[in-house]
């Protein structure tokens, strides 16, 4: 049975927003899972980190290269990863 609203942990599927652009979605795994063109990020990278323990509905500040861009998580799953 899922939770209706899980918090972000290992192994988790995040969409989220940066502002007003198109949701993106991520799957945190482990470092040596790492694959960019799937979305697939370690769970040690930034965004990862800033994202652990947070539930969608959350709105977290993330420090970008760029500069700090607040973050809206939309949705958490824990699905099956290919």
């Amino acid at each position: 049975m899922e939770k209706k609203n899980p918090k972000i942990f290992f192994g988790a599927t995040v969409w989220f927003s940066r502002g007003k652009q198109e949701p993106e979605k991520i799957v945190i795994l482990g470092k040596d899972e790492i694959d960019s063109k799937k979305g697939h990020v370690s769970w040690v990278s930034p965004i990862a980190k800033v994202l652990l323990g947070k539930k969608a509905g959350d709105k977290v500040l993330f420090r970008a290269p760029s500069g700090e861009v607040l973050l809206s998580i939309d949705r958490v799953a824990y699905e099956q990863i290919n």
